[in-house]
């Protein structure tokens, strides 16, 4: 038996520094992942800072530029509006002038 046994004991050596090596291996991973996720995570809320910044950006650009076109648009509303009576007086002013030319026109026959 003791034979047996020391004939064992190399292999339960071996096996126990397989099982060692092999904590090792998992305890290598799990520190790799846990980098890993870490590193993913900080690229990921640098790259959604970013992507806020950009939005911001584009939103205050936005707002700007709907202010500006709106102002714009309401003062061609206003010339738009006035517009009618501006046509309306070149109409009379046509008027009046085709009224000059037939007064001219009589008075020459």
């Amino acid at each position: 038996m003791r034979a047996e046994l020391s004939a064992l004991q190399p292999q339960a050596k071996a096996y126990q520094e397989f099982k060692m090596r092999i904590g090792d291996i998992e305890c290598e991973a799990h520190r790799r992942a846990d980098e890993l996720e870490a590193s993913t995570t900080a690229r990921l809320n640098h790259l959604v800072a970013a992507c806020r910044s950009q939005y911001e950006e584009l939103v205050s650009t936005f707002d700007v530029t709907s202010n500006h076109v709106t102002g714009e648009l309401r003062k061609v509303e206003v010339n738009l509006s006035q517009l009618p009576r501006a046509m309306d007086q070149v109409g009379a002013n046509l008027t009046d002038l085709e009224a000059q030319l037939h007064r001219s026109k009589d008075g020459k026959s």
